[in-house]
């Protein structure tokens, strides 16, 4: 009886690792998004500033370029091609 058990804990064990190793953060976030100015779709090189921050807007968890803080915009912008209003 105590073999069956083992066994059945060892394999639940492994299961449990396996979950935590494909729950990890990315790496990458892919993102799409849409610009419009005065309701026309841009097309060009847009410059975006990119920041994940709280509901409230009060605390920054990341930023592109790691210098926004307090939910603050970042300093520097990354140019990113805008085609048709898609980026």
């Amino acid at each position: 009886m105590r073999p069956a058990y083992l066994g059945r804990l060892v394999v639940f064990g492994a299961l449990l690792h396996a979950i935590g190793a494909a729950a990890q953060v990315p790496a990458t976030v892919a993102y799409q998004g849409r610009v419009a100015v005065q309701g026309t779709n841009f097309h060009g090189t847009g410059q975006f500033k990119f920041a994940l921050v709280s509901a409230d807007g009060a605390t920054t968890y990341w930023s592109h370029d790691l210098t926004s803080m307090n939910g603050g915009a970042p300093v520097s912008a990354v140019s990113l091609p805008v085609t048709r209003g898609l980026f």
